[in-house]
């Protein structure tokens, strides 16, 4: 398989794993009192299969260093974030919101700097990007500050971030896997 195939499947899956992520959100906005066991169980599974994306995006070949320039850190974080919160939810119910808000806020800063590096390329829609790295972050920051003390709220804001990630990946997918097709 010829590399561009190659990165084409990536950015193909990783499109998937942000509708996933999504929808995860979603289910947590609209189902507030869902376990918190269960919930760290799918959130470990999905940041599992989310930071081994992140690594095999990595590893491909994106020509402008765009699409998958910071994944190789954030992706390892993610594996071993994910195993934590699957193998021992118990334990980490007190640091899901932390967790997913350090994440969020990490994430967004290095769709920043994604969204910069497309601009710099000439995509013209470059601050979508940007915008929903900023939502994210904010989000992000709201729930490492949590300034909530209602479990139901803490779960929609962390639903919300959930779906605003989704989104902010989702266009960094797109918008700079463009460089991919030139």
């Amino acid at each position: 398989m010829k590399m561009d195939q190659v990165v084409r499947t990536v950015r193909f899956g990783y499109v998937l794993l942000c509708i996933l992520l999504c929808a995860v959100g979603g289910l947590l906005i609209f189902f507030p009192g869902t376990s918190l066991k269960v919930l760290c169980r799918l959130l470990g599974g999905v940041m599992l299969v989310c930071g081994a994306a992140k690594l095999i995006g990595y590893l491909t070949r994106d020509y402008y260093r765009t699409m998958f320039a910071y994944d190789l850190a954030l992706g390892v974080l993610l594996l071993v974030l994910g195993l934590a919160l699957f193998c021992f939810p118990g334990g980490m119910i007190s640091v899901l919101y932390v967790i997913v808000g350090i994440l969020a806020l990490t994430d967004s800063v290095f769709k920043i700097q994604t969204a910069v590096q497309t601009k710099r390329y000439g995509v013209r829609r470059w601050w979508l990007i940007a915008f929903w790295a900023g939502v994210t972050g904010v989000l992000g920051l709201l729930l490492v500050l949590r300034p909530f003390d209602s479990a139901m709220v803490l779960m929609v804001l962390l639903g919300v971030t959930l779906v605003a990630s989704g989104i902010e990946n989702l266009f960094a997918a797109i918008y700079a896997g463009v460089l991919l097709d030139r």
